[in-house]
């Protein structure tokens, strides 16, 4: 059958706790769509894309089975927890846009998983990701020792395992480029 799993925080503060109970629940079965840039052109070479959970406190299966037909349709099986989805194995040129769960942005909304069960799953993919480049300079010369980081202005939007932040080192003419932020 399948393996339930669970999870019950506590904290030991220097004396024994008796009494925890930890409540044991089925994987979810997540089903939804594949989109690209809203429409289907290419969906047939979208069948090698792999979504995992990004846990955000919760441990389970870091690849659970996913299965992704020519239609662009998907379903994922044995996903455990609370986190977000992210796209890995995307082919070259196709960043994630958005997660959608009936319509609504829940990109980097952690929730348990088994809310997604039964309710529209869009993940939208892109060939037109936003992007940052330039320079960093020291007295007129590039700099070659820096890491560029970009994050929105509003603190609320640096969440763990967010898509808002990203991280580039220079090349070796000082120039930086962050490709896939969202808009």
């Amino acid at each position: 059958g399948e393996t339930e799993s669970g999870i019950l925080r506590f904290a030991v503060a220097g004396e024994d706790l008796d009494g925890l109970v930890l409540a044991m629940k089925p994987p979810s079965r997540l089903r939804g769509r594949l989109t690209l840039d809203g429409g289907s052109p290419g969906l047939p070479r979208l069948t090698n894309v792999v979504l995992r959970p990004a846990f955000s406190e919760d441990f389970g299966l870091l690849n659970p089975p996913m299965t992704v037909a020519d239609d662009g349709t998907f379903e994922m099986t044995e996903v455990t927890g609370t986190g977000m989805l992210r796209l890995y194995h995307a082919p070259a040129g196709l960043f994630l846009k958005a997660i959608l769960l009936d319509g609504t942005d829940v990109t980097n909304v952690p929730l348990a998983f088994s809310a997604y069960e039964g309710r529209r799953l869009e993940v939208q993919l892109t060939e037109r990701p936003a992007g940052i480049a330039g320079t960093v300079s020291e007295d007129g010369r590039p700099s070659l020792d820096y890491v560029a980081i970009a994050y929105p202005e509003d603190p609320a939007l640096w969440t763990p395992r967010t898509t808002r932040v990203a991280v580039a080192r220079q090349d070796p003419q000082g120039r930086f480029a962050i490709r896939g932020v969202p808009p």
